[in-house]
C-alpha cells in the first residue's frame, strides 16, 4: 500500500493546475496579521509576478508556510524569494520558483475576509510589522517561563531545595 503525498506536493498541485485552495493556518509566524485558525485562499501566481509586501505560500517539506515577501532576487534565469514572518526573529531559507506555492489572494477570520490587494490589508501588513515581533517576543518569553514553571509536564515544578 502506497502512502499519501505530502501536503505541501497536493497544494502545489492544485495551485498550479489554477485551482484556488483554501487551508487553515497552524502556527504563530503571521500574528497579529494572520492568527491560528485563520483559513488562506492560496492563489496561483508565477514568482515574476511577486513582490515584496506579498503574502505568499512556500511548501517547505511536506508543509506549506505563509509569509511575507521580503525581496526578490534574480540571477540570470533563477529567482529566489525571500520570506519571513511577522513575529519571527529570522528570514526564513531563500525560496526556489519551484518552492512558490503561490499568493495568498485571501485571509479569513470566521466571519470576516480581506482580500490582500486591498488597501485596508495593506494598513494591517504595515502594523503587523511593527507590532508582530513585540508579540512574537511575548509568545516567546511566556513559552520559555511556562517551560521553566514545568507546567504541562506533571504540575509546577517542586520548589524545594537538595542541600
Amino acid at each position: 500500500m502506497k502512502g499519501h503525498p505530502p501536503l505541501s506536493d497536493l497544494v502545489r498541485g492544485q495551485v498550479r493546475r489554477g485551482h484556488p485552495v483554501r487551508l487553515v493556518v497552524g502556527g504563530w509566524s503571521m500574528v497579529p496579521l494572520v492568527w491560528p485558525g485563520s483559513r488562506v485562499i492560496i492563489e496561483p501566481a508565477r514568482v515574476e509576478e511577486v513582490r515584496p509586501g506579498d503574502l505568499v505560500a512556500v511548501a517547505r517539506g511536506t508543509h506549506v508556510v505563509c509569509h511575507l515577501v521580503r525581496a526578490v532576487v534574480r540571477e540570470g534565469d533563477r529567482f529566489e524569494v525571500r520570506t519571513r514572518g511577522l513575529a519571527t526573529l529570522h528570514e526564513d531559507p531563500p525560496a526556489t520558483a519551484d518552492e512558490l506555492v503561490g499568493k495568498v489572494g485571501r485571509v479569513e477570520w470566521g466571519p470576516f475576509a480581506i482580500q490582500t490587494g486591498e488597501p485596508a490589508f495593506c494598513v494591517a501588513r504595515r502594523a503587523g510589522e511593527r507590532i508582530g515581533p513585540w508579540l512574537g517576543f511575548l509568545r516567546r518569553a511566556y513559552l520559555q517561563a511556562r517551560a521553566w514553571v514545568g507546567v504541562g509536564r506533571g504540575g509546577p515544578r517542586n520548589w524545594t531545595s537538595d542541600t
